[in-house]
C-alpha cells in the first residue's frame, strides 16, 4: 500500500483527518484529470512471467502480488478478520513491461480502489480520472461540513486541545478555518478536494521498476531506488533515538528533536519536481519548507530540514513467489 498515510489510499479516514484538520494554503494547483500515468519502457526480450504467479513479501502476509503473462498484474488483499475471512479484493491493478537483459520487471499503476467517504456503496477498481470525478461528488461544502460536525461531537476533548474555547460546532469552524489559513469555508473544502486529487495523482505517476531472478523455479522481485516519484508503496526512512523522518512520492514526516523535546512535522506537499517538503507542525502549526536530495547509487534521501539532514535509507519491497 502507498506509503506515509498509514494504509495508503486505502486508509481513507486516516488521510481526511489530517488533510482537513491541518491543511494550509500551499500552492494547490488544479491537476489535469486526464492518466498522469507515464509510458512504460519497451519490452526487452522475452517475457520472463509464462503463466500466473502469485508472490508475497512474507510467509504470513495475507495479501499478495499476482503477475501474469499479459503484461498485467494485480495486488490483492484477503481478510483476516472473523466476519469477512478469505474475502478477497483487488486493490490495484497495474500494466508491467520487462527487460530480459537486464532482468527487470517495470509497473505502473493502471486503477486503484477507491471506497467512498459520504456515498453508501462498494468500494471500486477506479482510473484516476474517474476517481476525480468520484471526488468532486463527494467533497462538497454540504459533506465536509457533515463529516466536521461528527468529527467535533465525537473528539471534543482532543479538539479542545488544539482549538481551546470552542463551546459550539460554529466556534470550532470558526477557529479551524482561521488556523488553516482560509477565509472560507468554502475554500478549505475546494482545498482539501484538491489535496486529494493530487495524492491520487502521485501515486499513478509513480513507475515501480524491480530486479528479478529465479531460482529452484521460483521467482523473487527485489525492488530498486529509482526516485521519490516511484515510491508508491514505498518509504525512504530514517530513525536515531528521537529522531525519526519518512519520505513517500507524496508526503513526509519528522519528528524534530531539538533542546530536549520532539515536534511532529507533517509534510503534506511533496514536489517531486523542485525537490520540496511543505511541513506543518501538529502542535502549533509552524510551516518549514525543507528540500531534499536523491542519492540513486546509494539508494538515499536526505532531507534538510532546519538545522539537520536527515538522511533517509530506501525500504522497498521484496516478493518472492508462493505458487
Amino acid at each position: 500500500m502507498p506509503a506515509i498515510s498509514g494504509g495508503g489510499v486505502l486508509a481513507f479516514s486516516a488521510i481526511l483527518a489530517l488533510s482537513l484538520t491541518f491543511a494550509s494554503c500551499a500552492d494547490n494547483s488544479d491537476p489535469d484529470d486526464e492518466n498522469p500515468s507515464p509510458a512504460l519502457p519497451a519490452n526487452v526480450g522475452e517475457n520472463p512471467i509464462k503463466e500466473t504467479i502469485k508472490l508475497k513479501e512474507g510467509p504470513y502476509e495475507s495479501s499478495y502480488l499476482e503477475l501474469r503473462a499479459d503484461r498485467t498484474a494485480q495486488y490483492i488483499h484477503v481478510d483476516d478478520d472473523e466476519e469477512s475471512k478469505d474475502k478477497k479484493t483487488i486493490r490495484y491493478t497495474y500494466k508491467y513491461s520487462y527487460n530480459n537483459e537486464k532482468k527487470t520487471v517495470t509497473m505502473i499503476v493502471e486503477k486503484v480502489y477507491y471506497g467512498s467517504f459520504y456515498i453508501k456503496e462498494e468500494g471500486q477498481l477506479l482510473t484516476y480520472s474517474e476517481i476525480c470525478s468520484k471526488i468532486d461528488k463527494e467533497f462538497t461544502v454540504e459533506n465536509i461540513r457533515q463529516y466536521e460536525k461528527k468529527y467535533y461531537e465525537e473528539e471534543h476533548k482532543w479538539i479542545e486541545e488544539y482549538y481551546p474555547g470552542c463551546d459550539t460546532y460554529e466556534e470550532y469552524e470558526e477557529a479551524l478555518i482561521k488556523k488553516a489559513g482560509f477565509a472560507s469555508f468554502d475554500a478549505y473544502t475546494e482545498y482539501n478536494k484538491q489535496y486529494l486529487k493530487n495524492e491520487y495523482k502521485a501515486y499513478f505517476s509513480a513507475k515501480i521498476t524491480y530486479a528479478y531472478e529465479s531460482e529452484g523455479g521460483k521467482m523473487t522481485l527485489t525492488e530498486k531506488f529509482t526516485g521519490v516519484k516511484n515510491l508508491f508503496n514505498s518509504e525512504c526512512g530514517f530513525s536515531d533515538k528521537s529522531n525519526y523522518a519518512r519520505i513517500g512520492c507524496y508526503s513526509a514526516s519528522i519528528d524534530y528533536y531539538n533542546d530536549s523535546s520532539v515536534t511532529y512535522y507533517y509534510g503534506n506537499t511533496v514536489d517531486t519536481d523542485k525537490k520540496t517538503i511543505s511541513f506543518e507542525s501538529r502542535e502549533d502549526g509552524e510551516k518549514v519548507n525543507a528540500t531534499y536530495t536523491e542519492d540513486i547509487e546509494a539508494e538515499t534521501v536526505t532531507i534538510k530540514f532546519k538545522d539537520k539532514d536527515y538522511v533517509c535509507k530506501f525500504e522497498g519491497e521484496k516478493y518472492i513467489q508462493v505458487e
